[in-house]
């Protein structure tokens, strides 16, 4: 799907003869929330585990490109850059005599994103702005998270090992939102989807609990994402 995109990006670009011009810098935040999440369990008979994405966040820089045709028109912008992503997970154990424990996983990612964006004015100072492209996501390690809380545990065992499908994964990207600028500012807020092409993740989960004995199981986890996302231009 990676390649598609490529392709149909470069051939846009040699169809409609674009000059790439005026380059914007930007600082960009996301707010990424769990929306279109699917929560991930297992069930037996003596206890359940589920594993849901709280929330998290996504900050970096972005380089803003116009594309202008032939006649010096520009309804096409380019955008890219790099960004830094945090994410947090709770797998929570629930035993049928009424316990529950969790276990806090944080993943973190580095982002290069590549969208092209269509542009529709809609006043003087307002513009709306629909992009499509690909997020390409780097996995810097796999992730440890353990839960020490309490002596139910024999030796206090209850730990996951969360794991990345690939260190480089590609994502699908689409958002859409609204630009504002005026004399001295200039501003976007909008929202973005970001859906994986394939599993993202897997996480090994182990416990060895006083009355239901030692148990281990394999999650696997899509990291569809929906963000709240605001971009400021800078001068």
């Amino acid at each position: 799907m990676f390649k598609k995109i490529l392709i149909a990006f470069l051939l846009f670009f040699i169809s409609n003869k674009t000059k790439c011009q005026n380059n914007k810098f930007l600082l960009q935040f996301k707010y990424l929330s769990n929306i279109i999440f699917k929560e991930n369990q297992y069930n037996s008979n003596t206890y359940e585990i589920k594993k849901n994405m709280t929330g998290g966040f996504d900050f970096g820089m972005i380089i803003n490109t116009e594309l202008n045709n032939e006649n010096k028109k520009s309804f096409f912008e380019l955008e890219t850059g790099i960004t830094y992503s945090k994410v947090k997970y709770i797998t929570s154990l629930h035993v049928n005599t009424n316990e529950k424990y969790n276990v806090e996983t944080n993943f973190r990612t580095y982002n290069i994103p590549l969208q092209l964006i269509v542009k529709v004015k809609l006043k003087n100072k307002l513009t709306a702005k629909m992009g499509i492209g690909n997020t390409l996501s780097i996995c810097p390690s796999d992730i440890y998270s353990e839960y020490v809380e309490n002596s139910n545990f024999i030796n206090n065992d209850f730990y996951e090992i969360s794991y990345y499908t690939n260190r480089i994964q590609n994502n699908l990207t689409s958002s859409l939102g609204v630009n504002y600028k005026n004399e001295k500012h200039e501003l976007y807020c909008g929202i973005k989807i970001i859906r994986p092409y394939k599993k993202t993740e897997f996480s090994t989960i182990y416990f060895n609990h006083i009355t239901i004995g030692e148990q281990q199981i394999i999650l696997d986890l899509y990291k569809n994402l929906f963000a709240f996302e605001i971009k400021y231009y800078l001068p």
